[in-house]
């Protein structure tokens, strides 16, 4: 069993693989001394994990979307959609992530063919104005995984409108992937997701990927009061243009 502490990443450093199928896996290079977005984090494991399994496939790419993912990083999950079938995915980070999120792109061409990947700097405050640019008809499904997790009223904010100015144009499914770290920062944002114009749709629990050759399970953990490892969840929501209307049950 591995244990991750709160702010763990799910790997630092060396290369990270998916098994994209039977033959090709989509090889991510972890370079820690680029800081957080240099690293493989939790949630963006899990979610890459769902997107390639055969019931993501069915669920989320089987009209072959095009797809944008929010704070990128390493692209880890982006990259899971563009092997599995995609049409298009564009990845979007801050400036000085990019340049390795087009290289990783370009090292796993082999393993996205049909799939148009490209990668652009997106700053989510100025979400409204850039995403037009980017995805002026918009987008099918957006991805964010591992992005949640700041307190901060203003960034939170900005990265609610940011999903929302790129969902607006076509009512895009938002796919919303992050560890519970602290409750100071994820339930905030579940609080103000009233009347920001996005609705939760559903949420569930991803599984925890596995590490390794030998598929050694792992354990997000936060150590209690009392001593004790207590469990961590890594938490998928669903998320819509709130159109007035409820959510369906389930």
């Amino acid at each position: 069993m591995r244990l991750l502490r709160t702010g763990e990443a799910f790997q630092t450093h060396g290369m990270y693989s998916l098994s994209a199928d039977s033959s090709d896996s989509i090889e991510i290079d972890c370079d820690g001394g680029r800081g957080l977005a240099g690293h493989v984090w939790g949630a963006g494991a899990a979610l890459a994990a769902l997107l390639l399994s055969p019931e993501g496939r069915r669920r989320f790419l089987a009209d072959r979307p095009d797809v944008v993912e929010l704070g990128s990083g390493t692209g880890v999950a982006g990259l899971a959609a563009a092997a599995a079938g995609a049409s298009s995915v564009l990845l979007t980070d801050l400036p000085p992530a990019v340049p390795a999120l087009a290289a990783t792109a370009t090292r796993n061409a082999h393993v996205l063919e049909g799939c148009h990947v490209a990668a652009a700097p997106l700053a989510w405050a100025d979400a409204s104005e850039v995403a037009h640019a980017l995805a002026p008809s918009g987008c099918d499904l957006i991805l964010a995984a591992d992005v949640l997790y700041s307190p901060d009223a203003a960034e939170q904010e900005a990265l609610r409108g940011a999903m929302l100015a790129l969902a607006a144009p076509r009512g895009a499914l938002v796919l919303h992937a992050y560890e519970e770290r602290w409750d100071y920062v994820h339930e905030p944002w579940r609080r103000s997701l009233a009347g920001s114009g996005l609705r939760l749709q559903s949420e569930e629990e991803l599984q925890v990927p596995t590490t390794g050759a030998d598929g050694a399970p792992t354990l997000f953990s936060a150590p209690s009061e009392l001593g004790s490892v207590e469990r961590r969840r890594l938490v998928l929501e669903l998320l819509r243009v709130d159109d007035g209307e409820e959510a369906p049950g389930g």
